[in-house]
């Protein structure tokens, strides 16, 4: 299943797209850090960062000297990306679902939840071509130790100020199935935009089993960007490889 994802928030938003990011929690520094002691474990040079925003992940891990592509489909968040100061990195308009930035690549992300409401299916089948043999994928995404029950609402707002600008993103979330739905208001200055997003969400397992299918092996799972395993951790990072002989039909 390819998930519906609407946004509103790129297209109108997307100079506040970092702040209202901020709001919701991110930890760049952090999560840069991590993704650098998995790559020196296994001697990443270049990385492809897939659905790559302004570019908050591909800056950083340039900042540290990795050689970075970094490709998303909003022109809007590229022209942000674009426009920070900092390491050159090569920013590209593109589908995930037909990678066109090369091969060879050492490593390739997916950070911050974005991996279920993307075309995955099609993306890793196109990603395994720009990977080299061996080559690492990384995925972070939110913990579901058991998918959520059908039915379950929840309600909560995130609020920052920014400069002058108050930013505040209401957010109704519900399960349908395997998709998490969302319907979001942002609210950016004296402008309000709704927004409608679709994540499919897996366990761990089943994460496992669905990167067999298309070629790629699990090397490790991180909790919380550490170490250690907590069936309490908000947040899940998988490491899997190309080194499969053939893909599990």
């Amino acid at each position: 299943m390819k998930p519906t994802t609407v946004q509103t928030l790129y297209s109108r938003f997307g100079v506040h797209f970092d702040a209202i990011a901020e709001a919701g929690g991110v930890d760049t520094e952090g999560e840069v850090s991590f993704l650098d002691r998995v790559f020196r474990d296994h001697e990443v040079g270049s990385v492809l960062d897939l659905a790559c925003g302004t570019g908050r992940h591909s800056l950083a891990l340039a900042a540290r000297g990795y050689e970075v592509t970094g490709i998303d489909y909003s022109p809007e968040l590229l022209e942000v990306a674009r426009g920070k100061a900092g390491p050159a990195v090569t920013f590209s308009l593109q589908d995930v679902s037909a990678i066109d930035a090369g091969t060879g690549f050492d490593a390739a992300i997916c950070m911050w939840s974005t991996f279920g409401e993307l075309p995955y299916r099609a993306m890793l089948d196109s990603l395994r071509g720009a990977l080299r043999p061996g080559g690492l994928f990384v995925v972070d995404t939110k913990h579901f130790p058991e998918l959520p029950d059908v039915g379950l609402r929840t309600h909560h707002s995130d609020e920052l100020l920014v400069g002058d600008v108050l930013i505040r993103t209401e957010i109704d979330e519900y399960y349908r199935g395997r998709t998490r739905v969302r319907e979001l208001v942002y609210h950016v200055g004296g402008d309000s935009v709704p927004d409608h997003s679709e994540m499919d969400m897996y366990t761990e397992p089943e994460y496992i089993a669905l990167m067999a299918s298309h070629g790629f092996a699990h090397l490790a799972t991180h909790h919380d960007y550490g170490s250690d395993r907590r069936a309490d951790a908000r947040r899940l990072q998988m490491v899997f490889t190309t080194q499969v002989a053939d893909p599990v039909l």
